[in-house]
């Protein structure tokens, strides 16, 4: 909360956020009492705030990601999700995704399978894990004592999941304090290619309908123009529902003239 407060992320009124790029490269043991003084006012415990300077900031430092350890990842969200907020759960499979672990085996061993409307789906092959998926997850651990957002309770048992939580979170204080290269590009957010609207199937045939003479009795469909035997009440060629006397007074001319 102190390296946060530093970088002007519980400032509402900043509006150049490459103020925090340039203002990084700072002591941190430096910082302790100029941090204490700028987070007077701000709530620690509201979750919206705390959260919305978490987010800004893996946002912002994309450049971390590549630098953690995939193995402490793994544990990470290796056994399951949190909860099961949407958000949390799709950056725990992201994460899982980036450290090639299989989602089904993760899903299937995790105590929330049952609750979690997402459970065993796998993420879109465009998308890719960021740092903001790092502190969406470290968020949800780190906040749990104020307002018990890790609903997965079997998580907090596991000795591994608390140690790589801890290791994480120093990891990505430490990597804060290094400015950024400027000629690293930020990630390009994939978006899936657009659904393309397949043509409507062309109409079936049906073998020696077309050519046979009307009859009386005989209809047209007024939706697809095929021939009718007088005994079918919907239309053979398109399934439509349409009814053998709506379609006479339509082709009452044409039938005329055949007979």
């Amino acid at each position: 909360m102190e390296r946060l407060v530093q970088q002007n992320y519980f400032d509402h009124r900043r509006n150049d956020e490459d103020r925090m790029i340039q203002d990084i490269g700072f002591n941190a043991s430096e910082a302790v009492l100029a941090a204490e003084e700028d987070a007077q006012g701000v709530d620690f415990k509201d979750f919206k705030t705390v959260q919305t300077a978490c987010l800004n900031f893996g946002k912002d430092r994309f450049d971390i990601m590549r630098s953690l350890s995939r193995q402490d990842i793994q544990v990470l969200v290796g056994f399951g999700c949190p909860s099961t907020d949407k958000k949390v759960v799709f950056s725990s499979k992201l994460l899982r995704k980036h450290t090639h672990l299989d989602e089904g085996d993760v899903c299937s061993s995790c105590s929330l399978r049952n609750s979690c409307e997402r459970a065993y789906l796998i993420t879109n092959k465009e998308d890719e894990a960021r740092t903001i998926d790092i502190m969406r997850v470290l968020l949800a651990y780190g906040f749990d004592p104020v307002n018990g957002s890790v609903v997965n309770k079997s998580l907090l048992k596991q000795k591994s999941v608390k140690t790589v939580v801890r290791k994480l979170l120093h990891q990505v204080v430490k990597l804060s304090s290094v400015p950024i290269d400027p000629n690293l590009p930020p990630p390009v957010i994939k978006k899936p290619p657009p659904k393309v609207k397949q043509p409507p199937p062309p109409p079936r045939r049906r073998v020696g309908r077309d050519d046979i003479e009307m009859k009386k009795g005989d209809w047209l469909c007024s939706k697809c123009d095929f021939m009718n035997f007088a005994k079918n009440t919907i239309c053979l060629q398109c399934d439509a529902n349409v009814q053998r006397d709506n379609c006479f007074q339509e082709n009452g001319n044409a039938l005329g003239a055949t007979f």
